[in-house]
Protein backbone atom coordinates (compact mmCIF):
# COMPACT_ATOMS: atom_id res chain seq x y z
CA UNK A 1 0.00 0.00 0.00
CA UNK A 2 1.54 3.18 -0.81
CA UNK A 3 -1.14 6.11 0.31
CA UNK A 4 -2.23 6.25 4.30
CA UNK A 5 -5.46 4.79 4.77
CA UNK A 6 -8.39 7.29 5.40
CA UNK A 7 -11.52 4.80 6.29
CA UNK A 8 -10.59 1.48 7.99
CA UNK A 9 -12.76 -1.32 8.62
CA UNK A 10 -11.34 -3.13 12.36
CA UNK A 11 -13.72 -6.22 11.59
CA UNK A 12 -14.82 -9.93 13.49
CA UNK A 13 -17.42 -11.56 15.19
CA UNK A 14 -18.91 -10.92 18.13
CA UNK A 15 -16.42 -11.48 21.01
CA UNK A 16 -13.02 -11.62 19.08
CA UNK A 17 -11.08 -9.17 20.55
CA UNK A 18 -12.28 -5.33 18.45
CA UNK A 19 -13.02 -2.89 21.21
CA UNK A 20 -9.41 -4.38 22.94
CA UNK A 21 -8.17 -3.29 20.00
CA UNK A 22 -9.71 -0.02 19.69
CA UNK A 23 -8.30 0.42 23.53
CA UNK A 24 -5.02 -0.50 22.73
CA UNK A 25 -5.06 1.83 19.63
CA UNK A 26 -6.50 4.97 21.17
CA UNK A 27 -3.82 4.90 24.07
CA UNK A 28 -1.25 4.73 20.92
CA UNK A 29 -2.63 7.39 18.60
CA UNK A 30 -4.28 10.60 18.76
CA UNK A 31 -6.38 11.87 15.43
CA UNK A 32 -8.34 8.86 14.43
CA UNK A 33 -11.69 9.20 14.73
CA UNK A 34 -13.53 5.91 16.01
CA UNK A 35 -16.85 4.70 15.15
CA UNK A 36 -17.86 2.42 17.47
CA UNK A 37 -21.68 0.65 18.46
CA UNK A 38 -20.78 0.19 21.34
CA UNK A 39 -20.14 3.57 22.75
CA UNK A 40 -23.55 4.39 21.16
CA UNK A 41 -25.30 1.20 23.41
CA UNK A 42 -23.68 2.57 26.41
CA UNK A 43 -24.73 5.97 26.18
CA UNK A 44 -28.13 5.28 25.03
CA UNK A 45 -28.48 3.00 27.97
CA UNK A 46 -27.57 5.57 30.46
CA UNK A 47 -30.08 8.11 29.00
CA UNK A 48 -32.60 5.65 29.33
CA UNK A 49 -31.56 3.14 31.78
CA UNK A 50 -35.47 1.53 32.48
CA UNK A 51 -35.71 0.86 28.76
CA UNK A 52 -34.67 -3.00 28.03
CA UNK A 53 -31.62 -3.19 25.14
CA UNK A 54 -33.55 -5.39 23.09
CA UNK A 55 -36.28 -2.46 22.95
CA UNK A 56 -32.93 0.09 22.13
CA UNK A 57 -31.08 -2.41 19.66
CA UNK A 58 -32.58 -1.00 16.08
CA UNK A 59 -31.97 2.73 17.57
CA UNK A 60 -28.54 1.89 18.40
CA UNK A 61 -27.53 0.38 14.95
CA UNK A 62 -29.13 3.04 13.36
CA UNK A 63 -27.34 5.76 15.03
CA UNK A 64 -24.39 3.91 14.84
CA UNK A 65 -24.66 3.80 11.07
CA UNK A 66 -25.39 7.27 10.77
CA UNK A 67 -22.28 8.58 12.46
CA UNK A 68 -20.17 6.84 9.84
CA UNK A 69 -22.16 7.98 7.16
CA UNK A 70 -21.69 11.93 9.11
CA UNK A 71 -17.96 11.02 9.71
CA UNK A 72 -17.33 9.34 6.04
CA UNK A 73 -18.97 12.71 4.40
CA UNK A 74 -16.87 15.30 6.60
CA UNK A 75 -13.52 15.81 4.73
CA UNK A 76 -12.07 17.00 7.47
CA UNK A 77 -10.02 15.18 10.48
CA UNK A 78 -7.98 11.89 10.92
CA UNK A 79 -8.23 8.65 9.70
CA UNK A 80 -12.01 6.99 10.28
CA UNK A 81 -11.70 3.76 12.41
CA UNK A 82 -14.94 1.70 11.85
CA UNK A 83 -16.06 -0.93 14.25
CA UNK A 84 -17.76 -3.51 12.83
CA UNK A 85 -18.34 -6.95 12.56
CA UNK A 86 -18.03 -6.46 8.93
CA UNK A 87 -19.86 -9.79 8.22
CA UNK A 88 -22.30 -8.44 5.96
CA UNK A 89 -21.62 -8.22 2.28
CA UNK A 90 -24.37 -5.29 1.73
CA UNK A 91 -22.61 -3.52 4.83
CA UNK A 92 -19.30 -3.69 3.62
CA UNK A 93 -20.27 -3.04 0.09
CA UNK A 94 -21.82 0.21 1.36
CA UNK A 95 -18.79 1.33 3.73
CA UNK A 96 -16.02 0.89 0.70
CA UNK A 97 -18.04 1.70 -2.82
CA UNK A 98 -18.83 5.42 -0.77
CA UNK A 99 -15.58 5.44 0.70
CA UNK A 100 -14.57 5.33 -3.02
CA UNK A 101 -16.86 7.91 -4.40
CA UNK A 102 -15.44 10.11 -1.50
CA UNK A 103 -11.62 10.10 -2.57
CA UNK A 104 -10.92 7.73 0.51
CA UNK A 105 -8.43 5.21 0.75
CA UNK A 106 -10.21 2.21 2.23
CA UNK A 107 -8.67 -1.09 4.28
CA UNK A 108 -10.10 -3.63 6.28
CA UNK A 109 -8.28 -5.73 9.02
CA UNK A 110 -10.65 -9.12 9.93
CA UNK A 111 -10.01 -10.05 13.30
CA UNK A 112 -9.61 -14.36 13.03
CA UNK A 113 -10.89 -16.53 16.08
CA UNK A 114 -12.14 -19.59 16.79
CA UNK A 115 -15.84 -19.81 17.08
CA UNK A 116 -15.28 -20.76 21.15
CA UNK A 117 -12.26 -17.79 21.96
CA UNK A 118 -15.47 -15.74 20.32
CA UNK A 119 -17.32 -17.00 22.70
CA UNK A 120 -15.40 -16.57 25.41
CA UNK A 121 -14.48 -13.18 24.57
CA UNK A 122 -18.16 -12.15 24.63
CA UNK A 123 -18.90 -13.47 28.24
CA UNK A 124 -15.05 -12.03 29.29
CA UNK A 125 -16.24 -8.57 27.64
CA UNK A 126 -19.40 -8.45 29.42
CA UNK A 127 -21.72 -8.13 26.48
CA UNK A 128 -23.13 -12.02 24.95
CA UNK A 129 -25.08 -11.49 21.55
CA UNK A 130 -28.00 -13.47 21.46
CA UNK A 131 -27.09 -17.02 20.02
CA UNK A 132 -29.65 -16.88 16.83
CA UNK A 133 -27.60 -13.43 15.92
CA UNK A 134 -24.20 -14.81 16.89
CA UNK A 135 -24.49 -18.31 14.55
CA UNK A 136 -25.74 -15.36 11.54
CA UNK A 137 -22.56 -13.95 11.82
CA UNK A 138 -20.46 -17.55 11.99
CA UNK A 139 -21.88 -18.38 8.86
CA UNK A 140 -21.24 -15.42 7.23
CA UNK A 141 -17.83 -15.18 8.79
CA UNK A 142 -17.37 -18.29 7.68
CA UNK A 143 -17.57 -17.51 4.06
CA UNK A 144 -15.96 -14.34 4.59
CA UNK A 145 -12.65 -16.31 6.14
CA UNK A 146 -12.71 -19.04 3.60
CA UNK A 147 -12.33 -16.05 0.14
CA UNK A 148 -9.27 -14.29 2.77
CA UNK A 149 -7.81 -17.75 3.04
CA UNK A 150 -7.79 -18.40 -0.73
CA UNK A 151 -6.40 -15.10 -1.59
CA UNK A 152 -9.69 -13.13 -3.04
CA UNK A 153 -8.68 -10.66 -0.23
CA UNK A 154 -7.69 -8.22 -2.70
CA UNK A 155 -10.58 -8.47 -4.73
CA UNK A 156 -13.61 -9.18 -2.63
CA UNK A 157 -16.49 -9.08 -5.31
CA UNK A 158 -17.45 -6.11 -5.65
CA UNK A 159 -15.80 -4.38 -2.67
CA UNK A 160 -12.72 -2.49 -4.26
CA UNK A 161 -10.65 -2.36 -0.98
CA UNK A 162 -7.26 -1.00 -1.26
CA UNK A 163 -6.17 -3.96 1.27
CA UNK A 164 -7.78 -6.16 3.07
CA UNK A 165 -5.78 -8.64 5.87
CA UNK A 166 -6.50 -11.34 8.66
CA UNK A 167 -4.86 -11.05 11.67
CA UNK A 168 -4.99 -12.45 15.50
CA UNK A 169 -6.82 -11.40 18.31
CA UNK A 170 -3.34 -10.12 19.93
CA UNK A 171 -2.14 -9.02 16.38
CA UNK A 172 -5.45 -6.61 15.39
CA UNK A 173 -3.97 -3.48 17.26
CA UNK A 174 -0.59 -4.01 15.69
CA UNK A 175 -1.73 -4.84 12.53
CA UNK A 176 -4.25 -1.32 12.41
CA UNK A 177 -1.27 0.61 14.11
CA UNK A 178 0.96 -0.06 11.16
CA UNK A 179 -1.36 0.71 8.73
CA UNK A 180 -1.60 3.86 10.03
CA UNK A 181 1.82 4.30 9.95
CA UNK A 182 2.78 3.86 13.51
CA UNK A 183 5.96 2.94 13.76
CA UNK A 184 6.43 3.69 17.44
CA UNK A 185 6.92 0.27 19.64
CA UNK A 186 3.50 -1.70 20.69
CA UNK A 187 3.40 -3.48 23.60
CA UNK A 188 0.45 -5.82 23.81
CA UNK A 189 -1.34 -5.31 26.89
CA UNK A 190 -0.80 -7.98 29.79
CA UNK A 191 -2.63 -11.60 30.02
CA UNK A 192 -4.82 -9.37 32.98
CA UNK A 193 -5.90 -7.21 30.16
CA UNK A 194 -6.93 -9.97 27.67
Amino acid sequence: MTTQPTLMLLGGVPGAGKTRALQAIERRVTGVRICDSDRVRRRLTSLLPRVPYRLLRPAVHAIAELIVLIRLLHPGGGPLLIHSPGTRRFGRMTIVRLARRLGRSPIAVFIDVSREEALRGQVGGGRVVRARAFDRHWRRWLDLRRCLVEGRSAALPGEPWELVRMTTRHGAAVEVLGALGERQPFFPPSSTER
